[in-house]
């Protein structure tokens, strides 16, 4: 603590004491649990600085992917069996993905391809423009947010199709394939909830091949208010 005396008139004199709190970010670092966790405070243990699996930082795992884009980082994450994430979901936060980490923003995959009842979740997006070549089919109770939308806003979040002749391209039986599907045939009884699209763009990037390409299909999501 140190004083500093200040005039204000008529050789009164004010004391104000300054008090500088210092926050050393090394012992937030050193108090996460696990691997991408943020660190929170806990009152149950006199206010120790604990790991949160409640909102993960998605760039803290480029390095447990081979060839890391977008999507395979997520795909990592998502992941139950990689121990990222507990059954009852998190917050990813994607937005430290493109730039310094060397994360291709191409996806060649959806997020959850392949992965068997992944848990709930709301990914963060980053600004920028991600280019997928395939369906990503949103499972239930999982919320998608960019980082915004309007074309007035400095801040955008787009979601692009690449228009090669190897993406899109689905059975013969679906001449019309979707950027974005809500929930699939998976979808817990009667019907999947919880499924969002918000704050950014969908850009067809003028795709043209043997099927037609549109922007969100729905045939399987609900909100929960219609569930009853």
């Amino acid at each position: 603590m140190r004083s500093v005396t200040v005039v204000i008139s008529r050789g009164v004199f004010v004391a104000i004491c300054i008090i500088a709190v210092l926050m050393v970010p090394s012992t937030r670092a050193s108090a996460q649990n696990k691997q991408g966790q943020n660190a929170v405070y806990d009152n149950s243990q006199s206010g120790a600085v604990v790991g949160s699996s409640a909102f993960i930082d998605a760039s803290m795992f480029v390095g447990n992917v081979i060839h890391p884009n977008f999507c395979t980082v997520l795909v990592y994450v998502l992941n139950p069996q990689n121990g990222v994430l507990t059954s009852i979901g998190a917050v990813i936060d994607a937005r430290g993905l493109p730039g310094s980490t060397g994360t291709s923003m191409t996806c060649t995959s959806s997020p959850w391809s392949g992965i068997t009842n992944p848990p709930p979740s709301t990914i963060l997006l980053p600004a920028g423009t991600i280019t997928i070549s395939n369906t990503w089919v949103l499972p239930n109770g999982t919320r998608v947010i960019g980082e915004g939308s309007s074309s007035s806003s400095t801040v955008q979040t787009t979601i692009q199709a690449c228009n090669t002749p190897n993406c899109f391209h689905g059975p013969p039986n679906e001449p019309t394939l979707p950027m974005i599907q809500f929930g699939d045939g998976n979808c817990p009884t009667p019907a999947c909830s919880g499924v969002t699209l918000e704050d950014l763009n969908l850009n067809g990037n003028g795709v043209s091949n043997s099927q037609l390409l549109d922007g969100v299909d729905n045939s399987y999501s609900r909100d929960p208010i219609d569930l009853t």
